[in-house]
């Protein structure tokens, strides 16, 4: 079967199945697992699908997966990004993660850091944090987004107002050079420009297929922004056009996993 003919049995499937694994695929197709890898790199690549650790779901079924399966999309671009944006926090630091699956895997790497002070308004983050005696952690009030497992609204905001943070670090769900940092959420934008405006230093964590997306609710623009992690798939002009604002963009080499 000819290149084209498996991508195309493969959209198949996923129209019908919504997700799969690339186990699964090479024994239905009759191919190894790395063409199948290389099949689906390609179709994303192409905005055709979304890659997962493992395998891929359709484009539909994106916005409607948990934040369980969520975590599993350009798993390897985010614990590169993690493990380059890690480098930038000192002990005894100050730190304000936001929810995100990528900031997730940032909190995984604080093991050995000393005395770090962590305010954050997810709740996945709380309990990874929790694993550590070196780290004190204070969670965000609020209203509690069940798909994301953030909190929100008007009581996180109020909550904010109370701290001054050193070093923040966070996600978005789209970027873009003009209309800036933007969410599907209105709530969640709120709470994201909050922390930008009470933080001192701003690293936004972001892969690099959130480049180029625009969301219905505006967050800051990019110039808001004092460093962005981002992986090394990002087209190089973008980079270029980021740092002409004066943004340092530090690229997250990706080392690929099965």
């Amino acid at each position: 079967m000819f290149s084209e003919e498996r991508k195309r049995a493969i959209l198949q499937v996923l129209k019908e199945l919504e997700k799969v694994s690339v186990s699964s695929l090479a024994e239905d197709l009759n191919v190894s697992e790395a063409t199948i890898r290389r099949d689906l790199d390609d179709l994303a690549a192409e905005n055709m699908i979304v890659r997962t650790h493992g395998g891929a779901l359709s484009k539909n079924d994106f916005e409607l997966i948990s934040i369980y399966e969520r975590k599993l999309v350009n798993f390897n671009e985010k614990k590169a990004i993690a493990k380059t944006a890690v480098k930038l926090i000192k002990n005894r630091d100050n730190i304000l993660l936001t929810g995100g699956s990528t900031v997730l895997e940032l909190a995984k790497l604080f093991r050995d850091f000393e005395d770090l002070t962590v305010v954050t308004n997810s709740i996945d983050t709380s309990f990874e944090l929790l694993k550590f005696n070196n780290i004190e952690v204070t969670i965000i009030g609020g209203t509690i987004w069940k798909k994301n497992l953030f909190t929100l609204g008007p009581t996180a905001l109020k909550y904010l107002e109370e701290f001054y943070i050193d070093k923040l670090f966070f996600g978005v769900s789209g970027i873009d050079i003009e209309i800036g940092l933007t969410s599907p959420s209105t709530l969640e934008a709120e709470v994201v420009s909050k922390v930008i405006s009470i933080s001192k230093r701003k690293y936004l964590l972001v892969d690099s297929s959130k480049f180029g997306k625009i969301f219905l609710a505006k967050v800051d623009p990019i110039t808001s922004i004092d460093k962005i992690i981002t992986d090394d798939k990002i087209n190089p002009e973008i980079v270029k056009k980021i740092e002409k604002l004066g943004i340092e963009v530090l690229i997250a080499p990706v080392i690929a996993t099965k």
